[in-house]
């Protein structure tokens, strides 16, 4: 196991929240707390001495995580603040990083979106709680996606068998049917060539490649922007988080806010950014 600074423990502390810097108050660490019991994952908050500030905090974060466990079977995280440093990293296990807490996730949304913005108001109370509720609403929003889409499938296969055969309306002798069908027809031809005509073809977002223009529509995904789905990565094969809003896609490894990534697929997720 790699070795850790000396203020560290070889293990895993009992408690969620493990404050070197003593920066938070007591209500603080209690309202910490208290929302960690209510998250569907265990997170392991860490910060670091005020006065000591790591040469590699994304390495450090890795060697915590390696030596916690954060990288075997559960869902875990890993929050480790660098005060000193002004830099922040989050570690997620392989499961985390499948149910949605990804590397691209968190350099790209959750530390400047959600935890940053706190930081820069000098609240480190806030920056912790908004930080482990993103993370727990990434989570169990693409859990429960999962879980939804495989009981409406199973419920479409439970019902097929017990609807009745179609009748098709011209059977009983009227001409309604075909007439409405000739109807629709003209209306769909008639509207594409008035759409095509004001506002031209769409701008599909091509994976790879910066988004260009206004474009709402990825044709990629088939999801608006803003939306992320997992999907075969054309390069590598492989199933991988593709983030509509950056044209890129994530299957885990260590990703920072300088851009600099490492596939990894199926396992631990790593991001993070300063402030």
């Amino acid at each position: 196991m790699p070795k850790l600074p000396d203020f560290l423990p070889a293990s895993a502390p009992s408690y969620p929240i493990l404050d070197l810097s003593h920066q938070l108050t007591s209500a603080s660490s209690t309202e910490i707390t208290n929302l960690v019991k209510d998250c569907s994952y265990t997170p392991t908050v860490v910060i670091l001495p005020s006065d000591y500030r790591s040469p590699d905090s994304t390495q450090l974060a890795k060697d915590i995580a390696a030596n916690w466990g954060i990288d075997g079977a559960g869902k875990k995280v890993l929050l480790l603040i660098d005060l000193q440093g002004h830099t922040v990293r989050v570690h997620g296990s392989p499961e985390m990083n499948e149910l949605g807490t990804t590397s691209n996730y968190i350099s790209n949304t959750l530390v400047p979106r959600l935890f940053v913005p706190h930081m820069k108001q000098g609240n480190l109370s806030e920056a912790i709680k908004s930080t482990l509720l993103g993370i727990e609403s990434s989570s169990t929003s693409r859990s429960t996606t999962s879980t939804s889409s495989v009981a409406t499938t199973a419920m479409d296969l439970g019902n097929s068998s017990l609807a009745p055969p179609a009748v098709p309306i011209w059977q009983n002798g009227g001409i309604l049917f075909p007439v409405l069908m000739v109807g629709v027809v003209i209306a769909v031809v008639i509207r594409h060539f008035t759409s095509a005509t004001s506002s031209g073809p769409r701008d599909p977002v091509k994976p790879g490649l910066s988004p260009a223009g206004g474009s709402l529509w990825d044709a990629r995904t088939g999801r608006y922007r803003g939306e992320s789905v997992r999907v075969n990565n054309k390069s590598s094969g492989k199933k991988a988080w593709y983030d509509s809003d950056s044209s890129t896609y994530d299957s885990g490894g260590s990703f920072s806010s300088d851009s600099s990534s490492s596939s990894d697929s199926g396992g631990s997720s790593d991001g993070g950014g300063s402030w």
